[in-house]
Order: C-alpha cells, then sequence, then structure tokens
C-alpha cells in the first residue's frame, strides 16, 4: 500500500512587521483608553494594560517605552482618526461646505467611538510625554486653518475679516462642546449640533444673513451605543 503523500504545512501569511506592530501598538492604545475611562490616570499601568489586551509584557515593550507613551501615541492616533475628515479636504472645496462637513465629520468621530475621543478630549492636557502634548495642541487647533479661508471668503464679499484670533477660538470651541459631551449621555446627539455649530462659524466671517444661506454640510444622525 502506497502511503498518501505528506501533506505541505500551509505558509503563514507574509504580513509587514510594520503592520503587525500598528496592529500591537493599536490593541494596547484601546486598551488605555479603556482603563482611562473606568479608572482614569491610575488606571492603564503597563500591567492593567497588557492583561486588558490579552498580551504579554515583552510584547508591549517592544513597541512602547511606559504607559504614558502609549497614552501619548493614543492621543495622536485620536486626533488622525476624529479629524480624518477635515485632513482630507484639499482647499479647494467651497467654504461654506468645507466648513460643514470638517465638525459634522468631527462630531460624528466622537459619537462613533467617545472611549477614543475621550483620550484625546480629556486626557491629552495631562499626557506627560512631549509627542502627547503635541498631538494634543494639533487636534485643539485642528480646525484653525480651516477658517482662516474663511478671511478669504469674507474679503471676497466685501467685509473686514475678523481678528486672527476668532479662528483659533473657534476651533477650541467646537473641541471643547464635544469635550463636555464625551463624557455624558449627550453624546450619542452630538452629530446633531454639527450644522448649528458650523452656521454660527461661518456666520462670524460672511454674516448671519449669508451664513443662514450656506451650504454648511448634512445634518448627520446621532450614532447610538
Amino acid at each position: 500500500m502506497v502511503d498518501p503523500p505528506a501533506r505541505t504545512p500551509p505558509r503563514r501569511p507574509q504580513i509587514s512587521r510594520e503592520y503587525v506592530e500598528a496592529h500591537r501598538r493599536r490593541r494596547y492604545v484601546d486598551a488605555a483608553a479603556e482603563l482611562l475611562h473606568e479608572f482614569g490616570r491610575q488606571g492603564p499601568s503597563v500591567t492593567n494594560i497588557v492583561r486588558l489586551a490579552g498580551s504579554a509584557r515583552n510584547s508591549f515593550y517592544e513597541v512602547f517605552r511606559s504607559g504614558e507613551d502609549c497614552i501619548g501615541y493614543g492621543i495622536g492616533v485620536a486626533v488622525g482618526e476624529l479629524f480624518a475628515t477635515l485632513a482630507s479636504q484639499d482647499g479647494e472645496g467651497d467654504w461654506e461646505a468645507d466648513v460643514g462637513d470638517a465638525i459634522a465629520g468631527f462630531y460624528a468621530a466622537v459619537a462613533a467611538d467617545p472611549v477614543l475621543a475621550e483620550l484625546f478630549l480629556v486626557h491629552a492636557a495631562a499626557s506627560r510625554v512631549e509627542h502627547g502634548r503635541e498631538a494634543a495642541l494639533a487636534g485643539a487647533e485642528g480646525f484653525a486653518a480651516l477658517f482662516a479661508r474663511g478671511r478669504l471668503r469674507a474679503e471676497a464679499l466685501g467685509r473686514r475679516p475678523p481678528p486672527l484670533l476668532v479662528d483659533e477660538c473657534l476651533s477650541r470651541a467646537i473641541v471643547s462642546l464635544a469635550a463636555r459631551r464625551v463624557r455624558s449621555p449627550q453624546v450619542a446627539g452630538l452629530p446633531a449640533e454639527a450644522r448649528p455649530m458650523a452656521a454660527l462659524v461661518v456666520g462670524y466671517y460672511v454674516g448671519s444673513e449669508a451664513a443662514a444661506e450656506a451650504p454648511v454640510g448634512p445634518l448627520a444622525a446621532p450614532t447610538s451605543h
């Protein structure tokens, strides 16, 4: 009797080291964000992070130096996801519509993942690593460059542009509203506040009457949890 040919063991899929490390980092970030939400700054120790992530300490230390390093990286992840709509804009579209879309995208992202959003909105200011503080600052002023385009829009309409400080103040006001909502039952309704917020912002540059007629973007549906 002839023995059947031996089966060749299946080859492991060829996945880049960069992808594996990024996947591992994200697991730890999600664990740290959940621990911060549940227990505050005392929650995300390395021991707690790896336990919640179902991993091991040596695996954690292959991608992060400490729990604070993980949190700082996570702030950058949160900023990237929350401001994805804003980052996708090329500056060539209708300004009023871009303002509405950017705010709607931001509020929808906060409502879709409030635990990750809390990492940026609530805990970023207390980051103990430089890259976390840099990401927090970039997020807080994320809309400022978009609003600077409103200055050109105002001039095109024969209006005097508002002071430069208004760009930063309006950006921080949008982020502050999300920060107030993210740890409350009202976070699911945050997307519904995008349109009135966009109309308020546009009004600072083009006037309330023009803002009332401007295409300030779609009214996003509330996200349920």
